[in-house]
């Protein structure tokens, strides 16, 4: 049988009616035209493909198999439908599943449309199967809605020309038996809305109009289902085609038949659940909210109502502390872009002039295929926020002095050693400070008098140091200082600020002083350096000289051996 004579649909129209990506190929492997979701599936430009033959997205050693194949399914038709390995722009390999459709145009030449769809997670995810063809029908099976073409024949009766696979498991019927016959459609419809759908149908034919019906199915098994169809025409000559989609929204109208009949039950729903929600208007102005949200906002319903502020509180920061710009906190976005925006963290300054951390989505809604509004749940997570910062501190800080622990430290020192690597002329500086004698502090006074001292000198040096530096406890009664972006020479200058501040100020404990000195260690960072460790450790050599020449100075390392 001569395949159907058809015109090659707009990329335009294939954009706005299909999911999936769509490419024509002409006889030679060349492609004419794609669509968006098209080039996006191999991670291009639409004109990085146009012109190019559709071969470079398979591996080199098959490319001149796939031809053979193409121009055999354009000369003799068949099947050229199923899941291949091919090739993003980007080099990535990655699966698809396509159906082909052979198209002649007016002048005789062979295309082919072929509808694409990136499989590869799912493919991934089902690898164990044993049985290709059960994955390939779990694939099939797995794709939203039934892509078809349909024409008026002759007598003005709808004639459908494509359909991919899909439509039995939605109608159970096979695409043959539907292309055959599109009578076959119309006696499944629920028989009081037989004749108004099909009258419905009939009148978008003879009027050019687009197909746009909801309606409801029996199928053979007695299974009741809602089907919706959307089509567009497109003139051509004296032929029009209609390109569209069938979908199953049987679970969509379930809801709205228990939306209509339980509005009591939803709008208890509304009251009651933890989530504060809130409804926008087109124009960002709050036209609803739950008491949850009044609750977590810290509002009444009549402070909230009618507000024209997009987000509930126009403070808003980040996690970082920076502030929140409006035209990026979720609502502002989902009415910009038509978009869902899910969970985005804010902290807001609540009614009750308490400080909340919210977790915030927003979902825009439509109404006959207008943007109306958007609706935003949120949830305070206030708490459960404060205590990951506490488990962070806790896990970062000394329990004493609330100085850097030795893990916190050493993970700066890395950071700060790889930059010296990166920037070697930006200099950088490690100190080591060993408490002379502090065995000796607790033994005449005791672990009680030990702390105080720690804790003392602890404020006491960082009250030295400078923001950007990183003063730790490194362990017992030795303290490290990390200071980045510090010459060798001011280094030094603040190793004796430290020194002289540590033995000229004794610490207070039980209305008695206790006096004490430090020997400092201090060396710079070095690109020489095998690893951030060995600064340390030539810290720890210098410290070790302070000790030896007397205690209570300060020893500079040499500088790392090279070569």
């Amino acid at each position: 049988m001569a395949p159907p004579r058809l015109q090659v649909p707009q990329p335009a129209e294939l954009v706005r009616q299909s999911p999936f990506g769509i490419a024509v190929i002409d006889w030679d492997g060349v492609y004419e035209s794609v669509n968006e979701s098209y080039s996006r599936i191999y991670g291009c430009a639409q004109d990085d493909l146009l012109g190019r033959n559709f071969q470079q997205v398979f591996a080199a050693g098959r490319r001149a198999e796939i031809l053979r194949l193409h121009q055999d399914f354009l000369r003799s038709g068949g099947s050229l439908n199923g899941l291949w390995e091919v090739q993003r722009h980007d080099g990535r390999v990655i699966s698809v599943i396509s159906e082909s459709m052979r198209l002649e145009l007016a002048n005789g030449e062979l295309h082919r449309l072929v509808y694409v769809v990136d499989v590869t997670e799912l493919q991934r995810a089902r690898s164990a199967l044993e049985q290709r063809e059960a994955l390939l029908r779990d694939l099939t099976l797995s794709m939203p809605g039934v892509v078809f073409r349909m024409e008026r024949d002759s007598h003005g009766h709808p004639r459908f020309t494509y359909c991919s696979a899909r439509i039995e498991a939605l109608l159970n019927l096979t695409a043959d038996e539907l292309l055959g016959d599109a009578q076959r459609l119309i006696d499944l419809v629920v028989p009081a809305e037989r004749s108004n759908q099909k009258a419905q149908l009939l009148r978008c034919l003879q009027q050019q109009l687009p197909w746009q019906q909801e309606f409801q199915v029996v199928l053979a098994d007695g299974t009741q289902r809602w089907i919706s169809a959307h089509a567009d025409p497109r003139v051509d000559h004296d032929r029009v085609v209609w390109t569209g989609v069938m979908t199953d929204i049987s679970s969509r109208r379930r809801m709205e038949d228990v939306l209509r009949t339980s509005e009591e039950t939803f709008r208890t729903l509304f009251e009651t659940v933890p989530q504060g929600i809130l409804y926008h208007d087109r124009d960002g102005r709050i036209t609803s909210a739950n008491p949850a949200a009044l609750r977590i906002l810290g509002l009444s319903f009549a402070q909230i109502l009618g507000r024209s502020r997009i987000d509930p509180i126009t403070e808003a920061t980040q996690e970082d502390g920076s502030p929140f710009p409006l035209e990026a906190q979720p609502a502002r976005r989902a009415l910009a872009t038509g978009s869902p925006v899910h969970e985005v963290v804010m902290g807001v300054r609540t009614g009750r002039g308490r400080d909340a951390w919210i977790r915030v989505s927003a979902v825009p809604m439509t109404r006959h295929g207008q943007l109306a509004g958007v609706y935003t749940s949120f949830e305070d997570i206030t708490r459960s926020l404060e205590l990951a910062q506490e488990l962070r501190r806790q896990a970062t800080t000394d329990h004493l002095t609330g100085l850097a622990n030795r893990r916190a430290f050493l993970a700066r020192l890395e950071e700060e050693f790889e930059r010296c690597h990166r920037h070697p002329e930006i200099p950088a500086a490690v100190m080591l400070i060993d408490l002379d004698l502090f065995k000796q502090v607790n033994d005449h006074w005791g672990h009680a008098g030990g702390d105080a001292v720690l804790l003392g000198l602890s404020a006491r040096m960082a009250q030295q140091v400078r923001r950007l530096d990183l003063l730790g406890r490194y362990g017992g009664e030795e303290f490290a200082a990390l200071l980045p972006n510090t010459p060798l020479h001011d280094a030094l200058q603040l190793a004796e600020r430290l020194r002289a501040a540590i033995a000229q100020d004794p610490v207070p404990y039980r209305n008695e002083e206790i006096r004490i000195t430090a020997s400092i260690g201090l060396a710079a960072l070095d690109p020489a350096d095998p690893d951030a460790y060995a600064v340390l450790a030539r810290a720890d050599a210098a410290l070790y000289v302070a000790k030896e020449l007397g205690r209570n100075r300060i020893s500079v390392a040499d500088a790392a051996p090279t070569g």
